[in-house]
């Protein structure tokens, strides 16, 4: 479930459609923020591996195996709000207890505690609980800054920041440094990028220099011109 903007409870993640607004943590700006929604899909998760993340306070949220999420390090928990570097991302199966931590609602990132591997519906034995057998993926924009809050009930306990759906497949792009310039947010390499550019405008516009033997041999040219006369 998903807390959605103007709704006074949280939906299921089926229920939301484009262009609405979910509420997320800013990675940039460590914080609550509400951020568009791009993209909403269902699949087919019968074979999907699921694990279920518990942290140390005793939040659990079961999701697949694969699904991307944004951990901070247990010994650097601040990933902003002036112009981090948004860790890369991880697939919720390689979380590692004790080392990484998630954001939840209450504003604090917390330790996870334990990474169990639950398996896939349909490998599921007689007597064990039934995994699902779909899956909601849901891609918000600038998926690199947002994580969304998700929470396996109505309450505000129990909601867990997971990365957005499409980052999955393009961590490279997760780890891209964010930076407040003044009043603006920009992208690091592309702070760079354009730097490098006006510096090779700037030489471009100026006059160009002359090597040394050659400024000699115009100016003696020159002086024996104004001696000799026009």
């Amino acid at each position: 479930m998903v807390w959605v903007e103007g709704q006074p409870l949280p939906i299921k993640l089926g229920g939301v459609g484009s262009g609405q607004r979910v509420l997320c943590y800013d990675h940039l700006g460590g914080g609550l923020k509400y951020a568009g929604v791009e993209d909403v899909a269902t699949h087919d998760a019968s074979a999907s591996q699921w694990v279920s993340v518990t942290l140390e306070d005793g939040t659990s949220m079961q999701m697949t195996a694969d699904h991307p999420v944004y951990p901070a390090v247990a010994e650097d928990r601040g990933m902003g709000p002036r112009g981090g570097v948004v860790q890369p991302s991880v697939r919720a199966g390689d979380l590692e207890p004790a080392q990484h931590c998630l954001e939840v609602l209450r504003m604090v990132s917390m330790p996870v505690r334990e990474v169990r591997v639950l398996g896939a519906a349909r490998d599921q034995p007689d007597g064990q609980p039934a995994l699902p057998v779909e899956r909601v993926s849901l891609s918000v924009q600038q998926p690199e800054r947002h994580s969304i809050f998700v929470a396996s009930g109505a309450g505000v306990e129990g909601s867990v920041a997971v990365a957005s759906a499409c980052v999955a497949g393009a961590p490279a792009a997760a780890a891209r440094g964010y930076q407040v310039s003044k009043t603006f947010v920009e992208v690091k390499e592309e702070s760079e990028e354009l730097q490098t550019q006006g510096r090779r405008q700037r030489r471009c516009g100026t006059a160009p220099a002359f090597s040394q033997p050659f400024a000699q041999s115009a100016e003696s040219l020159l002086a024996r011109r104004t001696a000799s006369g026009p």
